[in-house]
């Protein structure tokens, strides 16, 4: 599902919880739990000249490929890059529009990232090797008024934490990384930017 169908699947009762980092008006419309996953932003660009991005500043009169209603096409337009957007394409999609020069930039969670650029070795992409900004964090979002429903999520998530369950299912599915803790990279904030 998209982010927007998501969030009206969720509003609407069609599912019960989703894994979602929530910002502005959405933190009002749905109760959500304490974090389970903790990220921020980077770009893929192109191997050979980081698409003459060298800092965030850079992204001025670029191109950058992405969703609508994202945080990241809105640090891109932030900077003065055009968006543009797609349909409900594969991640391949947006990949190689960057390796092809269609676009110059792909800005998403590192994270997920780093796994999309391993799917694609063929690809003269990578992740941009210096700037890392925009912290973010994902937690299990509910129907608002379903605060019995989140303190047992929360009870649960806390037992995982404890005994090493999330650091396990982090490290298998996010190339041995473990997201359930904050980096302790230096991040850029991004002024303006809600995280």
């Amino acid at each position: 599902m998209a982010f927007d169908a998501m969030l009206t699947a969720l509003d609407a009762g069609r599912i019960d919880m989703i894994s979602v980092g929530l910002r502005g008006e959405n933190k009002k419309r749905f109760e959500s739990t304490q974090p389970i996953k903790y990220s921020y932003a980077t770009m893929i660009v192109r191997s050979d000249d980081n698409s003459g991005i060298e800092s965030l500043e850079d992204l001025e009169g670029k191109v950058a490929g992405g969703a609508a209603t994202t945080v990241y096409s809105e640090i891109a337009e932030k900077f003065d890059a055009e968006v543009k957007t797609y349909g409900n394409v594969t991640n391949d999609a947006y990949l190689r529009d960057v390796h092809n020069g269609r676009t110059d930039v792909v800005i998403n969670d590192y994270y997920l990232q780093s796994l999309a650029i391993q799917a694609f070795p063929e690809l003269d992409i990578h992740l941009h090797p210096d700037l890392k900004f925009n912290t973010s964090t994902s937690s299990i979002a509910m129907k608002k008024g379903a605060k019995k429903f989140r303190e047992e999520v929360d009870l649960v998530i806390d037992d995982m934490m404890e005994d090493g369950t999330f650091r396990e299912i982090s490290e298998e599915f996010f190339d041995g990384q473990d997201v359930s803790i904050e980096p302790e990279d230096e991040i850029i904030e991004i002024d303006g930017i809600e995280n």
